[in-house]
C-alpha cells in the first residue's frame, strides 16, 4: 500500500483524512486524492487532474469540503453513473411496472439514452446537459450513429426486415414529450436516492416549435366513413336491413352486438386493445 502512495502528503487543515500522492501503477504524473469521511465506509478516491502538489492539495481540500456538506445532507458521497443508477433503479421498480411499460423504458435507455448519458456521473447531471439529450435526440437517425444502427440493421442475420423504414428520421412532439419525461422520472428518483440535491426538468416543448408540434393523433375515418361505418354496425348487431339472416341464433347475434360496442369504445375512449379485450 505505501508504494501506492508516492509523493504522500497529508492535508494541513484535515490531516490523514485527506491525502494526495501519485500512483506508482499508472503511467502519468497526476495527483490523487484519498479522503476519509466520519460516518461513511472505506475512502473517496480520486484524480485531481494535475501534477502540481499545489494545486492539487487545493482541489482535494476543495472537494472534500463538497464530501463534508453531501455527507450532512445525507447524499451519497461516491460517483455513481448515468448507467449504473438507471440499471439499479429500473430494476429496483419493476414489480411497479407493467411488463410492456418495464420493455418500453429498457428499450429507451438502450437505443438512445446509453449513448448520450452513459458514464456521465448522475450528480453532477445539468439542466444543459439534460436539455442536450433533447438535440441529440432529434437528430439521432441522421447523425452517424444512427445511420451505423440502420446500416447494421440492414446486414442482421435475424432482422424483422432488413430497412429501418418503420423509424421516423425526426420523433414526433409525443414521442419526444414521453422521453423527456422518462428522464425527469430518472433524476426525480436519483435525488430520492441522495444523488442529487435537486431534480431536473426538461420539457419537449423547449425542443419543437409549437407551429411544428403535431397533435400525435393517426389520420381516422371521416365523418362520412365513421356514419357509414356505425349505422351498418347497428343494423349488424341487430340484425336489420342486409344482415337480418333468418340462422342467426343467439349466441351469434350477442357476438355482433359485443363488436358493435368494442367498436364504439374503442373510438370513444382511446383504450388500448389489451384492456378494452
Amino acid at each position: 500500500m505505501a508504494g501506492q502512495y508516492q509523493d504522500r502528503q497529508d492535508s494541513k487543515i484535515y490531516g490523514s483524512r485527506l491525502i494526495i500522492h501519485r500512483r506508482v501503477d499508472l503511467e502519468n504524473d497526476n495527483f490523487y486524492f484519498r479522503a476519509k469521511v466520519s460516518g461513511h465506509t472505506g475512502y473517496i478516491r480520486r484524480s485531481c487532474q494535475t501534477d502540481d502538489p499545489a494545486r492539487a492539495m487545493l482541489l482535494a481540500e476543495q472537494a472534500y469540503e463538497e464530501l463534508l456538506v453531501r455527507a450532512k445532507g445525507g447524499f451519497a458521497l461516491k460517483t455513481v453513473t448515468v448507467d449504473a443508477f438507471f440499471e439499479g433503479w429500473i430494476e429496483t421498480t419493476k414489480h411497479r411496472l407493467t411488463e410492456k411499460r418495464y420493455k418500453w423504458k429498457k428499450s429507451v435507455y438502450a437505443r438512445y439514452f446509453y449513448g448520450y448519458f452513459d458514464k456521465k456521473n448522475i450528480s453532477e447531471l445539468t439542466k444543459k446537459d439534460a436539455d442536450g439529450y433533447l438535440h441529440y435526440r432529434l437528430n439521432f437517425w441522421n447523425s452517424g450513429e444512427g445511420q451505423k444502427r440502420i446500416a447494421n440493421n440492414k446486414e442482421r442475420a435475424e432482422a424483422k426486415t432488413f430497412s429501418s423504414h418503420n423509424l421516423a428520421n425526426t420523433p414526433s412532439f409525443a414521442t419526444l414529450k414521453a422521453e423527456a419525461s422518462l428522464i425527469n422520472e430518472m433524476l426525480w428518483a436519483a435525488v430520492d436516492k441522495g444523488h442529487r440535491q435537486r431534480s431536473i426538468k426538461i420539457t419537449a416543448q423547449d425542443a419543437i416549435a409549437k407551429s411544428e408540434r403535431s397533435d400525435g393523433f393517426r389520420d381516422t375515418f371521416t365523418d362520412d366513413e365513421w356514419r357509414i361505418l356505425t349505422v351498418n354496425l347497428y343494423n349488424y348487431a341487430h340484425c336489420r336491413g342486409q344482415y337480418s339472416g333468418k340462422r342467426v341464433n343467439v349466441y351469434h347475434q350477442l357476438q355482433r352486438r359485443m363488436l358493435h360496442v368494442f367498436v364504439l369504445l374503442a373510438s370513444s375512449t382511446g383504450i388500448g386493445l389489451g384492456e378494452l379485450r
